[in-house]
Order: C-alpha cells, then structure tokens, then sequence
C-alpha cells in the first residue's frame, strides 16, 4: 500500500505520454486525412469546385524582352549585347468552361484565357519600342538553310525590296498580339493559305479569350492519390512530337495535387506551352503570410541535352542545340523556337556567355512550386520560361551579315499566382486551427504526464531514502543493545 500512488502516478504518466506523443497525432492524422481527401475531389458539390472551376486567385503574367543594343555589332560578328526590358505585366483569367463530367468519374474542361494590361504594375506601357530581334526573318533564314543557293539569293532580294532586317524597332503589343508582317503578307501571296494561315504575325497571337485545348483530367473520387491528374490533352493520350517516355503526359496542370505530400515525391505538370510534362523535386522549406510551405524546383536537368542527361534523347537525338535549351519545332511548325529557363539559368556557362547582358539568378529565374503538403494546394507558384530563336549566318542571304550561330533569346515570361489573405485566412481558420490543437492537446498532455511520471519519481526516490534512513537506524539500535549492562 506504501507504493500505491506513486505506482498510480508513473502508470498514468507513461500512458499519457505514450498517448500524447503518439496516439494523439495519429488520431488526428486519420481524422483530418479522411477530412480533407473528402474535401480534395473535383465536384460540384465539394468545396474546392468554385475554386476550380473560376480560378478565381490573382493571377499575373510578366514579360520581359531583351532589347538589342548593337546591332550593327552583331551583324558583323560580334557578340549581341542585350538588356533586358520590362516587366509589362497582364492580368490573367482563366475560367473552366465547356465543362463535363464522366461516369469513369473523369471531367473535362478548357480554360478560357483573357490577358488585360496592367500598366500600373509594368515599366512602361504596352507600346514602348525597343531595337529586337525581326523573328519572321530569323526564322526563314534558318528554314531556308538547306535549300538550293538561288532561292536563298531571290529571298535576299525580296527581303531587300520589303525592307526587311535582321533586326527592327518593336513593342511588347505588337510582338504579343500580332502586327501585319510584309514578309508574311509576301509569302502568301505566292502560296495562299498553304504555308501561313495569315498576314499578321505575334508570339501570342489567338491566344486572348481562346483557351489552349479541351482537357480530360481525373476528379478524385476513383483514387485520391490522382485527382486533378491530366488524362488526354487535346483528346490526345501521347504527343506525337517525342519518343518513348517523352510522349507521356505526366502530371497536372498546377492547380492543385493530392493531399499530403512527401518530400519525397516528384511532383510532374504539363505544359501545353512546352508540348510536354516538366519534374519538380523538393528544394526547401518556405512559408508565405505564416503558411508553412514546401519549395519544389524544376528539375536541373529538364533542358539538358542527352550528352548531359541521355534520357533526354527522347526530345531530341540529333542536331540538337546547346544543353540549357529545348527545342520545340516539331510542335510549333518547325519555327526554330527553343525553350530554357530566363537568362539561361542551368545551362552550360557558353550558354550564358554567347549573348551579353545575362544575369541568371535563381532568385528571380527559378521556375517553382509552394505547396502546402496537406492538402497539396500551391499557394505560391512561378511558372518562368524564355523564348530563343536560332540565328544562322548565310552567305547568299546579305541581311544576316556574319551574324553568329546561336541561340538569341527574344524574351522571358513568368506566371506567377500567389493565393490572397482570404485563403490564407480559410487555411488558419480550418487546418491551421486543427493543428494547433492538436499541438496544444500533444503537449498539454505530454507535460502533464511527464509531472506525473517525476512526482511518482520524486516519491519513489523520497520513500526510497527514508526507507534506507530506517534502516541504518535500526541497525544502529540492534548494535547498541548486544552490549552488556552489567559489567
């Protein structure tokens, strides 16, 4: 009976610790997992549908171009200096419409695309003019470098005639949104709709209040682990430009993946602006208004060529360009158009030094994810992509002049969508919230388990102590009374 409460103490005391470590976070790791994979799914009638369907968080697009500043250098040989020029920033909505869904609890979609100019956030207006690159003759230049030398020399002719140069005076308006190309309206007038559909040539021409193909994707109600992940793009399970694993279409498009993430994971997204699926692996922990967040990267690798990453022959086996760079002719009408990250981050460092004027910097270049791993919602994300056209010196073709070989970057674009407060808000309010309690309830019982464990610890070690005491004292007694009384 002596040891009774102590024993009591120290028996309550580890199970509460046990419970408090343990048991708790599981328990609540179940509960809010069956909570929010109900709450994850594409439906009408979950939480998340408005948000999906009307993609209602603010979006923003920037555009930087790179200016030419010698040109006439760069005609003769010399390395082209450029500076970069911008932001002019758009404002993006993009809602779902045409919306349907499939017994195979599939849904498909298009997103309807609309850019309005922002010039409060841009550095100048959208018709600023700077010296750039002329791409419709960079791009025939380069179409026309195997065909016989007579036709190279009546297109310098024609070219002369039109007053076409290898570089010309342009705005960001005119280059996005089209401008009518006498190159263009000359060719045309020769073959019709054959070769070019239209006199007026831009980067993003169709591309304002259109969408970019109907997308079938899965809703989550068959398997949690692939809701929001792309089917068919275009009704298309495989793009037809690549090789091998290349064709596969991997991933979402960003909007949101399954709930709780492991670092662990590569996390894939299409990119019907790339023509493929692009990898992110984890980076490092972030936050955003308190948000914990998990940073995932592009992968280093995904515009490498094969001689540094062989899978990447999949894309492209021969006359590819230098690593750092992806070529995407076979699906933009054989323009020679490349991909890369801004400023050639990640590419091989002649890369960088082929052009002056670059500054690659992960701060303000790295193409990334923030996810919030429970429920696996980006709540910052910047999609970042350069655009370069391949420049070729051409003997029969005088307005090249001894231009370099090399891959000319024409601008650089960022999407960048950062969740408002209202969602940040929504997160404290619900998981945020839960987790603090659960914190608070681990700890709480965890700290007074523990007080219960050292006060029977405490008793053991007092009784323990007193128990010695009495008997030392006993003995002593016992000593004392073996001598005699009497001598």
């Amino acid at each position: 009976m002596v040891y009774k409460l102590p024993i009591c103490f120290l028996s309550v005391g580890i199970v509460g610790c046990c419970c408090g470590l343990f048991l708790v976070p599981y328990i609540f790791h179940v509960v809010l997992k069956d909570i929010v994979t109900k709450i994850m799914v594409i439906s009408p009638s979950s939480q998340i549908y408005d948000a999906w369907k009307n993609a209602d968080v603010p979006i923003v697009e920037n555009f930087y171009f790179f200016e030419v500043l010698n040109p006439e250098d760069a005609l003769n040989g010399l390395k082209p200096q450029l500076k970069e020029r911008g932001p002019y920033a758009y404002r993006i909505t993009m809602p779902k419409v045409n919306i349907s869904f499939f017994e195979n609890k599939t849904v498909s979609f298009q997103n309807r695309y609309t850019y309005t100019f922002d010039e409060s956030l841009s550095a100048g207006p959208e018709n600023d003019t700077f010296m750039m690159i002329n791409i419709p003759v960079a791009t025939m230049v380069t179409m026309l470098e195997d065909l016989p030398r007579f036709i190279k020399a009546s297109m310098s002719l024609t070219l002369k005639e039109l007053g076409e140069e290898m570089f010309v005076e342009m705005s960001p308006k005119k280059l996005m949104w089209g401008y009518e190309d006498a190159l263009f309206k000359f060719i045309r007038s020769i073959t019709g709709d054959l070769f070019i559909p239209s006199d007026i040539f831009g980067l993003f021409i169709g591309r304002n209040n259109t969408g970019v193909g109907m997308f079938n994707i899965e809703t989550g109600e068959r398997n949690k682990s692939e809701v929001n992940n792309i089917n068919t793009w275009k009704y298309m399970k495989e793009l037809p430009w690549w090789l091998g694993y290349a064709k596969m279409i991997n991933g979402t498009d960003g909007f949101m993946y399954h709930s709780f993430l492991s670092k662990d994971e590569t996390l894939y997204l299409f990119n019907a602006d790339l023509c493929r699926s692009v990898s992110y692996k984890y980076k490092r922990d972030t936050q955003l208004s308190g948000v914990p967040l998990w940073l995932f990267a592009l992968d280093h690798f995904t515009y490498a060529n094969s001689t540094i990453y062989p899978p990447n022959a999949e894309f492209c086996s021969e006359n590819c360009p230098p690593s750092g760079t992806f070529p995407v002719a076979k699906c933009r009408d054989n323009s020679p158009i490349s991909i890369s990250n801004p400023h050639f981050l990640d590419g091989t460092e002649q890369l960088q030094n082929s052009v002056g004027g670059l500054h690659p910097n992960e701060k303000y270049h790295l193409n990334f994810l923030s996810l919030e791993n429970i429920m696996g919602m980006p709540f910052e994300l910047a999609i970042r992509i350069q655009l370069n056209i391949q420049t070729i010196k051409s003997s029969s073709i005088k307005q090249t002049g001894n231009i370099q070989t090399l891959q000319f970057p024409i601008l650089w674009f960022e999407e960048i969508v950062t969740v408002d407060n209202d969602t940040v808000k929504q997160y404290n309010d619900g998981i945020g919230l839960a987790l603090t309690c659960s914190n608070v309830v681990k700890y709480v019982m965890t700290g007074i388990s523990a007080l219960l464990v050292m006060i029977a610890v405490i008793i053991f070690t007092r009784k323990e102590r007193l128990t010695k005491k009495m008997k030392a004292e006993t003995k002593s007694v016992q000593t004392t009374e073996k001598t005699p009384l009497l001598n």
